[in-house]
Parts: C-alpha cells; structure tokens; sequence
C-alpha cells in the first residue's frame, strides 16, 4: 500500500519506501532507542518507528521538492543516497554496540521473534489504512495526475496529501516495527499487479493488499522451509525478486501510473 501511494502521488513508477530510505529510517530509530534503553514494549516500537519513518519521508520530500513540484529524478537520487546513509548507520550503531545479533530481525528482516501482540497491532493499523484509502480512493487516485489537472477539477491535494503521506508512515513504521526493513515490497508487487491488469490506485490498490500479503506469506515460508534449522533473511529474498523485477523494468520502459 505504501508503494502504490507513492508510485501514484510522486508520479514516479520505482518509488519504495525502502528505496527512499523511509523503512530504513523507521530501523534506525528502533535500534537508536534500544541502545538508549527504551523498552521494546509494543507502544514503544510503534512510536519510535513512526518518528523514524516521519522524518525520514520529511527529509526524502524535502530532498526531491522543486519549483514544479516534487522532480521524480530528485526523489529517487536523494531517496537512495540518504537510505544507504541511514541504512550504514543503522549497521555501524549495531557493530559498535555488539547488538547486531540483537537486532538481526530489524537489520535483515524476519517474522521469527514477531508476537500475538504485533499482530494484533498489525491487525489495528491495517483496518486504519483500509478504511481510511476506501473513504478517500477516488482523490488519492486523482493526485496520479499532473497538479493543474487536478486544481483544475477542484481537488484540495494540501488535505490529500496530507492523507496519503499519513498512510505511508503508518503502514511504512507498523511493517518495519514487526519484520524489520524488508525491501522491494512496496516497489515490486504494485509493478506486478499493473503488469498484470494495468489500471489506477483506486482500481488495483486492493489487489495490490492482497497480493502483498501473499508475497510475504510465500517468502516466509521460503525463508523457513529451505534450508533446514536455518532462517534465511527475509529482506534478501525479497531484494533479489524485487531487483530482478527492477532490471526489467528498466530494459523494457515499464510505466506504471495511468489515469
């Protein structure tokens, strides 16, 4: 969901909250907190994740703002550059520390350590961001179109703006609190489900939800099963489908906001 809302309000087909560091700022507040020795009780992990996640959209946005509006080579090039800042850091307080063992689900991604208690708050934040994209489909979709188009029809994009930048932190901090920064997921099953049945955020988004959850059931179960007594790391598979679906993007030109 996360993806889809900024493939469609940046107009930029390989926006990702992993790309543009958002994830990788929800990881860095969690482990700064750790080492600071905030309690990891379910209320903690969820405010830390989103003023990681917050801050970290704030200055991606920040980054990719021109004259003419958000400049989707800005996004993707400060985007990229300031997760792989995040991300090192991330690593270094982790090594420093001697906590990388510690916080190997947050570095590399995994549901093995998730409990009752994180689904149960997984379960709070997805009927918030289901009902909240249902009440406001027909404008968030509106914001795929150039801000002209949409001042023209009358659209306030300030509030839905407000709206979609609200849902990619909360859905963004909420995944990242529970399986760690797991990548590519937000890029590469809205870019399958429009190679499948191209369309616009209010006719694939949940599609895109469900297929979303079924990717990273699949990938669990990969992770589990493939190697016996051994985990693999979840944000390695999902990096090696959602790189591979990146390449062919980029060789064959696919596009994926259409209004």
């Amino acid at each position: 969901m996360s993806g889809l809302l900024l493939q469609t309000v940046s107009h930029n087909p390989i926006a990702d909250p992993s790309i543009l560091g958002i994830n990788a700022g929800a990881n860095l507040a969690l482990i700064v907190g750790g080492v600071l020795g905030v309690g990891m009780s379910i209320f903690n992990t969820v405010w830390l994740s989103l003023v990681g996640a917050g801050l970290a959209f704030l200055v991606v946005m920040s980054l990719a703002m021109s004259r003419h509006g958000i400049a989707p080579l800005r996004l993707i090039l400060g985007g990229t550059v300031f997760s792989g800042f995040i991300s090192c850091i991330s690593y270094a307080i982790s090594v420093m520390t001697n906590t990388t063992e510690q916080y190997r689900n947050l570095l590399v991604g995994g549901f093995s350590s998730s409990t009752y208690g994180q689904v149960v708050l997984l379960a709070i934040v997805l009927v918030i961001v289901i009902v909240t994209a249902a009440c406001f489909q027909s404008g968030l979709t509106l914001l795929a179109m150039d801000a002209t188009s949409t001042r023209g029809l009358g659209v306030s994009t300030g509030i839905l703006w407000s709206i979609a930048a609200s849902l990619i932190v909360l859905a963004t901090a909420a995944s990242v609190a529970v399986g760690g920064n797991i990548g590519f997921v937000g890029l590469g099953i809205p870019q399958l489900i429009q190679a499948i049945r191209p369309g616009s955020f209010k006719q694939n988004v949940w599609v895109t939800l469900l297929g979303g959850s079924v990717f990273m059931t699949t990938a669990d179960l990969i992770a589990k099963a493939t190697v016996p007594g051994v985990e693999l790391p979840m944000a390695a598979l999902s990096a090696l489908f959602g790189g591979c679906l990146l390449f062919m993007m980029v060789v064959f030109d696919r596009r994926v906001i259409q209004v």
